[in-house]
Order: C-alpha cells, then structure tokens, then sequence
C-alpha cells in the first residue's frame, strides 16, 4: 500500500474487492522513465520553458491558427524562423545550438538579444534583415510568454527582452543612409521605357506567369495576391460590370500590409482573363495560376524568374524590381491627378484613410462605375515620375 501510493496509485475499497486509480504523481513518474526512454513530449509540459520548446510552440500555434496544414515547418517561412532561432540558440550556448536550446526563457536577457544583434551584424548581416529577425525572436518570446507564465511565474512578470529592438536598429540604419554609409535599395517606379521592354518579353513568358505579370502591373497589387487568387474571385462580364477581387480565400491571406478590395476590369486585361479562363478547368483545382498557388511561398519563384530571366537581361538596376509595379501605378495616378485616398484604395495601400473607405464602402456599396473611371484615367497616362 505504501509503495502503490509512493508511485501515485490511490488505492480505495476493502481489501477484498480494491480499486486503483493515478494521480499527477504518477503521471509525473511515468513522464520521467517517458523521458529516460526517448520520448521528452510528457516532461516538457512539467518543467519551465526553454528556448527549444518556446520554438517550437510559436510555430505550433501557427500552425493551430490555420488549421494545422500538412508539412507546416517545411514551409518558407517556417524554415525561417528556426533559422532565424537556431542563431539565437547558439548565440546563448557559445556557439552550441543544443545548448543553446536548453536555456530557461526566463533566463533569457536584453543582454542576450543585444549580444545576438552584434554578431549578427559583425558577420555581415544588414541593419533592416537583423531588425525583421529580432521582430521573429520578439514573437517567439511573446507567444511562450502568454502561454506558459502559470508554470513559470518569474517569466510572466519579466518584459520581452527583444522589445523595441527592431525600432532601435531602424534609427541606425537611417542614420547610415543619411551619413552616407549605406545606399539604400528599393524598389522604385518603373519608367516607360522599361515598362515597355518588360511588356515585349511577356510573349516568352509560360503562360501563368504573364498572367500574373499583367494583373499585377493592371492591379498594383504584389505578386502574393496575384498568385493566390481563386476563379471564383473573377467577376467576368461586360465593360462596365467586371472586377476582380483581391481577398483572403481558404488558403492565403492577403499580403499583411495590404487591404482588400475590388477592382474594376476592362479592355485588354479583361478579355486576357475570359480567354485564359475559357481553356482551363477549374472543376479540380480552384487557383487561377496553380503552377503559382502549390503554396504559399510560391509566389516568391516568379519573382525570381522575372529578376533573373528577364529584368536582368535589360537593365542590372537593384531598385528595378517587380514590387515596384505598384509605385509604378501609384506614379501614373498621381500624374492623372488622382486623390490619394482612391489610388491607394485600388493598389490597396493599408492605411487610415484606405481602411475607413473600405469600410465606407462596405456598409454603403462600392461606387463601381466611379472607380472604373479613375483605373482608366491612370492607365491613359504615358508619361510619369520614376
């Protein structure tokens, strides 16, 4: 009897005729010999966090919210992450990644992160890629921090110490741009003339891809949303009654920095999508461009293909990207004078004035006709700031 209790067996009834039931002690027994066999699932739940378990519950979670898909932490951005944290594990462990990952969160220091951003930089990483990896690390802490401060008090009373990190190395990045340190690369408008040679290569194209490249110079919007879209999200029918819909569907989400909407369609992009359209078949396989759509990372291979197969072979400018499709549009509104508000509602800039019309248009119904004719006006438009 001593012994059955010991181990966590209750034990009720006459001696005749007794009954057995566990407790959290045995349990606990149980995940220790659980733990000595190979298996650390039971024990880890028992003990305080590490960095190790605060991964891999971060990417859990993703994984819960959206419904847990198949080959979750083969996805670009999973791979990313534990990258991104296996850097920080063996900054922690002197160089050691194991024990790097054994570290307690609650150990974890502002100390650390610091110390983790100076390597970082010191092996030739930029200011702007450390500050988006310290925001992962950041949410890595977050997460484990909500989730487990009851088994580990002391965690659920300390700051994040990757906070505000990524807003310190922002202030030193543009302080290098201004002194002239750094130059700094993005994408800008394209002017005319290389619009017009990327459009004489369109032709050479696979057929899904200058689909894609000719919404996204159409529409402004990133080749992400282009590539996700769903035939159901196509309203193809005449002149003035056609649009398409830039939205979040059953499998992607719109880009984060952008909102949804509609947008008018008409002329040659409309006639594109009816006859690409008319030759599929959708009955299987919902995604417009499903050479594009396998994932959703896979946008990112027809940027590729366009930077390395036909941006580069007319111009070896870094600020000539696709991304600049949109400040492409954005230019060609601005020179046909339209109100910042309605261009950046089309292109689908997120900010307060494109989220309140959203939303104005939402509970009021989208004025169509009057978008129609500002998509016109900028498209008419030849010359423009690039």
């Amino acid at each position: 009897m001593d012994f059955q209790e010991e181990v966590g067996i209750e034990v009720s009834g006459d001696p005749y005729n007794e009954s057995y039931a566990t407790n959290k002690q045995y349990d606990a027994i149980q995940a220790q010999i659980d733990f000595l066999s190979g298996d650390r699932s039971k024990i880890k739940d028992l003990l305080k966090p590490t960095w190790e378990v605060a991964v891999d519950e971060y990417i859990d979670n993703k994984s819960r919210l959206q419904n847990n898909p198949p080959n979750f932490r083969d996805r670009k951005d999973m791979k990313r992450v534990l990258r991104i944290a296996s850097t920080f594990a063996a900054s922690l462990g002197g160089s050691s990644i194991k024990v790097g990952n054994s570290y307690l969160l609650s150990e974890i220091s502002r100390e650390d992160a610091r110390r983790w951003i100076e390597e970082q930089l010191q092996a030739g990483r930029t200011l702007p890629t450390v500050g988006r990896d310290s925001a992962a690390l950041s949410a890595i802490y977050k997460t484990a921090q909500w989730e487990y401060q009851q088994k580990d008090p002391e965690l659920g009373a300390r700051g994040n110490p990757f906070s505000g990190l990524r807003d310190e190395l922002k202030e030193r990045d543009d302080l290098a741009v201004r002194k002239g340190q750094r130059i700094k690369v993005s994408a800008r408008p394209w002017s005319p003339d290389e619009l017009d040679q990327l459009k004489a290569l369109l032709p050479a194209m696979n057929e899904e891809a200058r689909l894609c490249v000719k919404l996204a110079m159409f529409t402004g919007a990133r080749l992400k949303d282009v590539c996700g879209l769903m035939i159901d999200e196509l309203e193809l029918n005449g002149e003035l009654d056609s649009a398409i819909r830039i939205e979040g569907n059953w499998w992607r989400e719109v880009s984060k920095d952008s909102i949804e909407r509609r947008i008018p369609l008409y002329g040659e992009m409309l006639q594109d999508l009816k006859d690409y359209v008319s030759t599929k078949d959708f009955s299987s396989d919902q995604k417009l461009t499903p050479r594009y759509a396998k994932t959703v990372d896979s946008a990112g291979s027809l940027s590729n293909l366009l930077n390395q197969r036909y941006i580069d072979s007319f111009s070896k400018d870094p600020t000539l990207k696709p991304h600049g499709f949109r400040n492409t549009l954005q230019a060609k509104f601005d020179a046909a004078d339209t109100p910042n508000k309605t261009s950046g509602y089309l292109i689908g800039w997120k900010n307060q004035d494109t989220v309140g019309m959203q939303k104005e248009y939402n509970k009021q119904g989208y004025p169509h006709l009057q978008l129609l004719q500002v998509l016109k006006a900028c498209h008419a438009v030849e010359e423009w700031a690039s």
